[in-house]
C-alpha cells in the first residue's frame, strides 16, 4: 500500500527530511525506522498491514536516504541521525511505538540515550546492527582512526553483497533497481557507527521500554552475538523471536507475513496507549 500523505520537515541543522504517512486519522501510532541503504517507503507492506489495523503509520527517510537531503551514504555526525529521529517524531505528536531494522534500530537506541526523549510505548528492534559480521578491514581501521582528528568523508564499497539482505530473489532485485538506494558507504559513517554501537552496548541495563527482539538466524550482516549481549542486560521487559527462512530484511523476505502477525499481537498484548 502507498503512503496516504507524504510530507517534509527540517532537522535541526536545516536538513529537509521527507515523510511517509499512511492512515493519518488512525489514533494510535507507530513509528517505522529504516536500515541502511533503504528508505522509508520500502515499509509499504507492514505499513499498510498496520493501516489496515487501524494504527496511523509514519516512515522517516533519514538524511542521505530516499527523497531526504543528504549526501548518500554519509554522515558528519552520527547525533544527526538522533536529530532527524526528534523532528520525526515532532510531527507525530503522540507516544508511539518504534519499528526499527538495521542501523536504524542503532539510531534509535542512541536517541534514547539523549536528554530529549521521544514519547515511546515501546521498541520493536528487527536484526539491530549492533555489531557486524564483517567488520572493517585494517586499512579502514587506521582511516578511521585518523579520521577522529580529521573530518574523512573518503569512500568505500558496502561490506554486504545484495544477495545477503534477503533469500526472495524478488527483493533483492527491488534494492539494486531501487534509484533512492546507493551502493557506496562513507568512512566517517562507519566510524560513527562503530562508536554508537559501543555506546549502547555498554549502556543497555538503562534501557525501560518494552521490547520486542526480532532475529534472523540467517542473518549474515549483523552480529546476533552482539545483539544478544545487549538483550540480556536489557533491563526493560523484554520478548524475542527468531526467524528460520528469513536473511537481514525480515520485514520484506518470504516471512514478513508471519513477522507481521507477530508484531501486532506483541503490540496489543504489551503496549497500553492512552485513551
Amino acid at each position: 500500500m502507498n503512503p496516504n500523505h507524504t510530507y517534509t520537515t527540517t532537522s535541526a541543522d536545516g536538513t529537509k527530511l521527507t515523510l511517509h504517512r499512511w492512515n493519518e486519522q488512525g489514533r494510535e501510532n507507530v513509528f517505522l525506522l529504516h536500515g541502511y541503504v533503504g528508505h522509508g517507503n520500502r515499509f509499504h507492506a507492514l505499513a499498510g498491514a498496520l493501516a489496515e489495523q487501524g494504527y496511523r503509520v509514519t516512515a522517516l527517510d533519514f538524511r542521505g536516504h530516499g527523497k531526504s537531503d543528504g549526501k548518500r551514504g554519509d554522515i558528519d555526525m552520527w547525533i544527526r541521525y538522533q536529530e532527524d529521529i526528534l523532528a520525526a517524531v515532532a510531527t507525530i505528536r503522540e507516544p508511539f511505538v518504534a519499528i526499527a531494522q538495521g542501523s536504524g534500530s542503532l539510531a534509535l537506541l542512541s536517541t534514547m540515550q539523549g536528554s530529549i526523549t521521544p514519547p515511546l510505548k515501546g521498541i520493536v528492534l528487527v536484526n539491530p546492527l549492533l555489531g557486524v559480521l564483517h567488520p572493517p578491514s585494517m586499512i579502514q581501521k587506521i582511516i578511521i582512526r585518523i579520521g577522529k582528528q580529521f573530518s574523512i568523508s573518503r569512500y568505500t564499497a558496502h561490506r554486504f553483497r545484495w544477495e545477503q539482505l534477503a533469500f526472495d530473489p524478488s527483493v533483492v532485485q527491488s534494492y539494486q533497481a531501487d534509484p533512492l538506494c546507493f551502493t557506496k558507504t562513507s568512512l566517517r559513517f562507519i566510524q560513527g557507527t562503530l562508536c554508537a554501537q559501543n555506546s549502547v552496548i555498554q549502556h543497555a541495563q538503562y534501557y525501560q521500554h518494552p521490547l520486542l527482539l526480532l532475529l534472523s538466524s540467517n542473518d549474515s550482516i549483523a552480529d546476533p552475538q552482539q545483539t544478544l549481549k545487549f538483550f540480556h542486560r536489557y533491563a526493560g521487559v523484554r520478548t524475542q523471536k527468531t526467524y528460520n527462512k528469513s536473511a537481514h530484511l525480515l520485514l520484506e523476505d518470504s516471512e514478513k507475513e508471519k513477522v507481521f502477525s507477530d508484531i501486532s499481537e506483541w503490540i496489543r498484548t504489551n503496549i497500553a496507549f492512552p485513551e
